[in-house]
Parts: C-alpha cells; structure tokens; sequence
C-alpha cells in the first residue's frame, strides 16, 4: 500500500477526514439537514481559508472521497455508444482547485470552473483509466454520458440527465490501494451546500505531519462542531 503509485507526491499531502458533530441524520428535518450542510461547507470555506495563509501551506482543496480510499461506484453509460453495456465507475465531487493543489494538470479539455458549481451543472471530467477501460482510441472530450447515482440499474435510466466530458485527467488513486485492477474514474464539481460527504487534502511545503496539529486546532476555532476524525 505505501509503494503503490497515487499519481502526485503523496509525501506532500495532509488527507483529513473533517465531520460536523450534531443531531442523527434520521431525526432531522429535510430542511435542517440542508442548513446542516450549508453550516458544513462554509464552516470548511472558512477553515481553508485560515489553512491556506499558514506558513507551513502550500494549498487546501476538497473532496467527496481522499486519494487511494473507497470511491463511491455507479453505473454509466454512453450517448455515442448506445449498444454498449453500462460500465462500472468510480466516482468523486471534487473542488475546482483539486488538480492545481495535487499538482495534476488537465491533460485535454479544462477543470472545473465557479461556473460549474450549481445543482444543474452537468459537466463532469474523466480520468486516463476511463478512457482507456471506456473508450479506447476515441476523443472523450465532448462526449456526453448518464450516470445512476445507485449501484444499481435505474429503471428510468433514459430519464437520467446527460453529462458533458469537459476534461482528462491522469489516474490519481480512484480506486483503494488495495484494489489491483484498473478502474475508470468518473469527477463530478462539489456544489456548495450540498449533503456530499467532504474530505480536505493539504498541500505542505515540505513534511505536511507538523501542519497536523495546527489543522484541529484552527477547525476548533472556526467552528466548535467540526470534528477531525482522521
């Protein structure tokens, strides 16, 4: 596990795993689980802001799932290739900032923009192993695909809204460090506000273990309920 290639200087980063402590999901209202989330996300804006003026940083970024641990799988089919079966996904919402921080330049196409980060957006950026598993010698840029947001077979998958391929990426640990076969990687923009699960990356100038400390305690101070789980 700690030889295996994420695709950026792991040496660098600081992965943590930030909760927001407060009442059961189930208990809650859908409205106070939203104001819950919007608390989360600015409370994490917040919190990186604070991060990123430390002398010991070089650069904060969000995720839905840390490099090298469990993604979320989906089905996926392609508009273009409407005799094909679904194929299996990994899958990730990301800030727009997450490749410039992993030090992961755009390969083809662009990243994400402030402009994608709505409800409806319907962009998504696809890593080398999807194009290599997926769509072996074509251009995916451009191409548009659906996505089930369930492991399984959505009976009203021609009803799912299409998503454009916007940019490629190379491979960078969607899949766990375990897993030996390659996967497709599948990135999504992280909404604001959203109910998505949030992990921060750090980029340190140099042994990122010290900024570990400073880290709980500047999310301490931002916000009580923010817990540092890992």
């Amino acid at each position: 596990i700690a030889s295996k290639d994420a695709g950026f200087p792991t040496q660098e980063y600081l992965g943590v795993n930030v909760v927001m402590d407060g009442p059961a999901a189930e208990t809650m209202t859908r409205g106070a689980l939203d104001t819950l989330a919007t608390r989360f996300t600015s409370s994490m804006e917040t919190l990186r802001q604070r991060l990123e003026v430390e002398p010991g940083v070089a650069g904060v970024t969000f995720t839905s799932a840390l490099p090298q641990d469990y993604h979320a799988e989906r089905r996926l089919s392609v508009e273009s290739m409407p005799d094909s079966a679904l194929f299996w996904v990994s899958t990730a919402r990301i800030d727009p900032s997450y490749f410039t921080v992993l030090q992961s330049p755009i390969i083809q196409g662009r990243a994400f923009t402030s402009g994608d980060l709505s409800p409806d957006a319907r962009v998504v950026i696809v890593d080398q192993g999807f194009a290599n598993l997926v769509m072996p010698g074509r251009n995916v840029i451009g191409q548009r695909v659906r996505i089930s947001m369930t492991t399984k077979v959505d009976s009203n998958c021609a009803e799912l809204p299409w998503y454009e391929i916007v940019g490629l990426v190379k491979e960078l640990g969607m899949a766990t460090a375990l897993e030996r076969p390659p996967t497709a990687g599948v990135y999504m923009p992280y909404v604001p506000g959203s109910r998505t699960a949030l992990n921060m990356i750090v980029r340190g100038r140099g042994d990122p273990l010290p900024i570990g400390p400073r880290v709980r305690d500047l999310a301490a101070a931002v916000e009580p309920a923010l817990r540092i789980e890992q």
